[in-house]
């Protein structure tokens, strides 16, 4: 029985799970198999200069011939040239290339189809670059006979699907990369960070946030990956402040922890440049900062100067209250007056376009907090 093409369609839906998840391809490969009624199938990427496999998915395959194949039957196989120079996304049957006669002696049927009981095949390159191609092949015994022009259509129906597929592959590899770079960056960070939905739940944490609910510093601690605080009147403010955020009433909310100097900052994951790549993070997700003063940040004075055009005396107020301490305290360590603090916060908060403190501290700390050796 002939397939016919309205079928292939009923076959996209694990095509593309492939693309998400690369360990699905067999599933995807042994129904492509069944459709076509081989016995095998194959999915790979190969390199046009080698020429090589650089990765391959295979159903139904005797692996002695596949691995063979792998490491020494590509530069013989007899269809690598015209899939090569055939048009992006086109189909081409076996016995259109090569004489039954002439494969039927030929080193690759000898070595790679007929530990299959394959003879006849069809497959195509859906994707191609100037160094790489990544092409579906599918194989059947000589008995089933050459494969039809309706089943040559048949297969390239899935042509500009796979394409997609791989360029989806290659954008979730990207983006999985840049979040890994993102996730080892914030781990270097001199403060803890957790991401958290409404309800407190962690969808990820640093390695200083880490350290930080493993000892029980400030009263933080993990329950059943729900971030929570000891004090019962420290724990009632946090509840607050995400109330505050998530309802839209604050952008940025903190919560002073007993008498350390230490706080938790609190904001909208919007707010974080990028903070969407780090998990499945929603519109209600927050991220926290935990402020430690005896972890001081090593802000980067240079940058406060060339994006926002601070001052030295504004530049040396916002060191301590970048690392928790509040504008008393941070006034006392510089030996101003108070006054002077709260003019130069203010011309400060001016300059980095903020309306409040906490905004201000929210900005720097985003853009200008930095690592220095002794933190790390």
């Amino acid at each position: 029985m002939r397939p016919h093409p309205l079928t292939a369609p009923a076959l996209l839906d694990p095509l593309y799970e492939g693309a998400t998840n690369p360990a699905r391809w067999p599933d995807f490969l042994a129904q492509v198999a069944a459709l076509f009624h081989t016995g095998t199938a194959t999915l790979r990427v190969a390199d046009m200069s080698s020429p090589s496999v650089l990765q391959s998915y295979t159903v139904g395959f005797d692996q002695e011939a596949n691995q063979r194949y792998l490491r020494e039957g590509v530069e013989e196989d007899p269809f690598r040239e015209a899939l090569e120079v055939s048009p992006l996304g086109k189909i081409q049957a076996s016995h259109h290339i090569i004489a039954d006669r002439a494969f039927e002696r030929s080193e690759h049927y000898q070595q790679v189809f007929r530990p299959n009981g394959n003879f006849y095949a069809m497959g195509g390159h859906f994707e191609r670059s100037s160094c790489k191609a990544v092409y579906i092949g599918v194989h059947r015994p000589q008995t089933a006979g050459p494969f039809s022009e309706r089943e040559r259509r048949s297969l390239e129906f899935f042509s500009p699907h796979l394409r997609r597929a791989v360029r989806l592959m290659g954008s979730l590899n990207q983006m999985e990369s840049a979040l890994q770079q993102t996730r080892a960056a914030l781990d270097h960070l001199p403060f803890g960070v957790w991401l958290v939905d409404q309800r407190l739940h962690c969808d990820w944490l640093n390695r200083p946030a880490e350290e930080a609910v493993r000892t029980g510093a400030f009263g933080l601690k993990l329950h059943f990956d729900h971030l929570l605080l000891t004090d019962p009147l420290e724990a009632q403010q946090l509840s607050s402040a995400v109330a505050a955020i998530t309802s839209g009433i604050s952008r940025v909310e903190t919560v002073r922890l007993g008498m350390s100097g230490a706080s938790l900052m609190m904001l909208a994951q919007g707010d974080f440049p990028g903070a969407h790549r780090l998990s499945g993070l929603n519109s209600q997700s927050l991220l926290i900062f935990l402020l430690d003063p005896e972890r001081p940040i090593a802000a980067d004075t240079e940058r406060m100067r060339s994006l926002y055009g601070l001052t030295p005396a504004e530049i040396r107020l916002m060191v301590p209250l970048l690392s928790g301490r509040d504008l008393q305290e941070a006034s006392a360590m510089l030996a101003i007056s108070i006054h002077t603090a709260r003019c130069q916060m203010k011309a400060a908060m001016h300059k980095v376009g903020a309306s409040r403190q906490t905004d201000l501290l929210r900005k720097l700390l985003l853009t200008t907090a930095s690592v220095t050796p002794e933190t790390l």
